[in-house]
């Protein structure tokens, strides 16, 4: 019975707790999940998705769909990717800078 209720009750904070804004934060320039969420909706219908590595010394290819922004901040000759079963939490947004595809951080706002 204790089980039970411990699940009703995590079951129930998942309703009532509204979802966190998250976004990600590429040497400044601020990328919401919103955005990324909308363009994996379009990779997702992409029946051979583009693979590579992350340019970090290993042979680890990823797939992976690019992140264009129309968003005012947005840097021309910026590059930004989704990495897709990186082992990194979902969704893996990175920036490349120069020499690999390093992490955005993730910031997450009540």
């Amino acid at each position: 019975m204790k089980i039970v209720l411990s699940h009703l009750a995590i079951a129930l904070l998942r309703v009532f707790t509204p979802a966190l804004a998250l976004t990600f934060d590429c040497s400044g320039v601020k990328i919401h999940e919103s955005e990324v969420t909308r363009q994996k909706q379009e990779w997702d219908r992409n029946p051979n998705p583009p693979r590579d590595t992350l340019s970090d010394g290993t042979s680890n290819r990823y797939s992976y769909f690019e992140i264009s922004t129309s968003l005012p901040f947005y840097q021309i000759g910026t590059y930004y990717r989704c990495y897709i079963d990186t082992g990194m939490p979902q969704p893996d947004v990175r920036e490349w800078d120069g020499s690999t595809w390093k992490p955005c951080t993730r910031e997450s706002k009540d």
